[in-house]
């Protein structure tokens, strides 16, 4: 067995403990140092782990921002719920009665475009005039009518709160709370709001709602135009966050979250199936219209065309004499950069002939294989037909000198007699020839000018049979448009909600797998301020997650038994070591044993943990 050696070091507790923080200090700056000495390769691996870290680091963000948003959804959600129950239950109603309650707000919104939180929020108003569960239920329908009659697609809580409290003066006694929405009551209905059973009082408050045609099913009505059938759709997107909050809190189970997603999907499918039809109408409507307008469009467009193009012309004509002496100035200047892009040109294709010409090179040999081949092939076929065509020109020059050299002064001579004859003939024809051109000229100028006035003329008839090519065009392109739409109405109807089902399915396998849904996620979580944590597996199965900031510490499970939950909770709250420094200051020996062969670093960490003990 190894002998010990004794290391004392004496720390003087003066009144400021100032040795004190010195020796902690100095003692510090040795772990620091030895740390330095043994940690190079953890610096570098650091380093290199940055740029992983920040992908991952800005992922885990993201994901940890939207389950603290659907936490917070859940909660908000349960926040109206539980005042319902809390409600609820001083007025004698039963668990069921609220559950029943809570699930006929889920349902009309599934209808409707009140959330069924609003809802949920004014039936607990309602509960605060001492009225029924069954009561409360009845007037449910017809107070989402009313928070739709006042805040169309947009409602809150307060206005939930603002509808539930004038019914509830109704309810009362008070037949004029629900004049701003125009409910009117017959004076045996308002005797019967003051005299009646709760049950009267129910029916009348039912009854003027729902004569009025204004309020009657206006929360349903108002879920099937396209604006409420998107409204339906983020209620869903909304349910499905609460869901995940409630997953992650261990108060929602796979199951519920998943069904709340299916109806998510489901209602952005019905959305695309229903809007699909509405899209093609708009579109045939538009595309028709265009096409009914083009020619006259184009009519109506086109003179001033003509005529704007003429003035451009007649502009450029103006224009041409400036332009050209312009053009002749800017050549001294012009001419230098057009001669050096032409150079630079001309150098890129001689810089470019050493890597053209290997590949010629390379090819010639075949090229000529080619062409000598096909030579030799052909040589005796050339040889006999030029050889052919050199006899029959010699003997064709022969025939053809032996006739026309004895001719040719006879030839001449009659040639020259003919001229000398005729010369008077020549030169009246020539001048007939030139009179009749001339009188040509008008003519041909009057021709000219009607030919250039009826241009337009022509060029409408042809824009005419141009504007019904475009009318085709465009009412194919509507009905090509129309199909693909179509089909997209199709696909989300149809294979669309096959693949959800597929995928729905998956999901719910993938989520009843994972071991820490229930309340594990969100405990990772919660930890920002450090604390004990408690989790599924042992003392040293990594089980439970968990996120850390940059400079915290984490100690094991063994160190933790050894030194004592409380010790650490008291050091995580205050930040200060547990120690009982000498009775009265003076000083305080430290006494730390180590091997004789003792880790420097090691021993230096004791020393310094002794004295951050002693001045606590």
């Amino acid at each position: 067995m190894a002998s010990e050696v004794v290391v004392q070091g004496l720390v003087k507790l003066d009144g400021d403990g100032s040795g004190a923080i010195k020796a902690s200090k100095d003692t510090q700056d040795a772990v620091a140092k030895a740390g330095n000495e043994s940690g190079g390769m953890s610096a570098k691996f650091g380093t290199a782990m940055k740029a992983v870290g920040a992908s991952i680091a800005a992922g885990t963000a993201a994901a940890i921002a939207f389950g603290k948003e659907s936490i917070t959804a859940f909660n908000d959600a349960n926040l109206q719920l539980t005042r319902l129950q809390s409600i609820g239950s001083q007025a004698g109603w039963a668990q069921t009665q609220i559950d029943g309650l809570n699930k006929l707000s889920a349902s009309m919104e599934n209808v409707g475009v009140v959330d069924h939180n609003v809802t949920t929020a004014g039936q607990a108003q309602l509960a605060t005039f001492a009225l029924s569960s069954d009561t409360v239920g009845k007037l449910s329908s017809a107070m989402d009518n009313l928070i739709a009659n006042t805040a169309g697609y947009n409602s809150t809580t307060s206005d939930a709160m603002s509808v539930a409290n004038l019914m509830g003066k109704a309810m009362g006694g008070n037949a004029g709370a629900l004049t701003k929405y125009g409910v009117q009551m017959t004076d045996a209905q308002k005797k019967t709001l003051q005299f009646g059973t709760e049950a009267q009082k129910t029916q009348v408050v039912l009854d003027a709602i729902n004569n009025s045609n204004a309020l009657k099913n206006l929360n349903a009505d108002l879920a099937k135009t396209p604006q409420g059938q998107m409204k339906q759709l983020g209620m869903s997107l909304d349910g499905v966050k609460e869901s995940l909050g409630g997953l992650l809190e261990g108060k929602v189970s796979p199951d519920q979250f998943v069904s709340a997603l299916d109806d998510f999907v489901n209602k952005g499918i019905a959305v695309v199936t229903t809007m699909a039809p509405k899209l093609i109408t708009g579109i045939t409507s538009a595309l028709t219209a265009i096409a009914n307008k083009l020619p006259d469009l184009v009519s109506g467009m086109l003179p001033p065309l003509i005529q704007g193009f003429i003035s451009i012309v007649n502009g450029v004509v103006a224009a041409l004499p400036g332009l050209i002496n312009g053009i002749v100035k800017a050549l001294p200047v012009l001419l230098p950069m057009i001669l050096n892009g032409a150079l630079q040109m001309f150098m890129g294709i001689v810089n470019a002939i050493p890597k053209i010409i290997p590949v010629i090179v390379k090819a010639l040999p075949t090229i000529i294989q080619s062409v000598v081949k096909a030579l030799l092939d052909n040589l005796p076929t050339i040889i006999k037909g030029v050889v052919q065509l050199v006899v029959g020109l010699v003997g064709a020059v022969g025939q053809i000198i032996q006739v026309l050299v004895p001719m040719i002064p006879t030839i001449i001579g009659e040639i020259v007699k003919a001229l000398i004859e005729n010369l008077p003939t020549i030169i009246a024809g020539v001048l007939q020839i030139f009179v009749a051109i001339l009188g040509l000229i008008p003519a041909f100028i009057k021709a000219f000018i009607g030919y250039i006035a009826n241009i337009p003329g022509e060029i409408m008839s042809a824009v005419s049979g141009i504007t019904k090519v475009f009318s085709d065009i465009w009412n194919k392109v509507k009905d090509g448009i129309s199909g693909f739409v179509g089909g997209i109405g199709k696909f989300f109807s149809g294979i669309g909600s096959a693949i959800w089902d597929a995928i729905k399915g998956a999901l719910k396998t993938v989520l009843g797998a994972i071991p820490v849904i229930g309340g594990t996620i969100v405990k990772a979580l919660h930890l920002a301020n450090g604390g004990y944590v408690v989790g599924p597996g042992t003392a040293t199965s990594d089980s439970v997650p968990a996120m850390l900031s940059n400079g915290e510490y984490t100690v094991k499970s063994s160190s933790v038994k050894s030194i004592g939950k409380d010790a650490l909770d008291y050091m995580n709250k205050t930040g200060n070591l547990l120690a009982t420094p000498a009775a009265g200051g003076g000083d305080t020996n430290i006494t730390v044993n180590a091997p004789q062969q003792a880790d420097p670093l090691a021993l230096a960490q004791q020393i310094g943990q002794r004295t951050r003990w002693a001045v606590a």
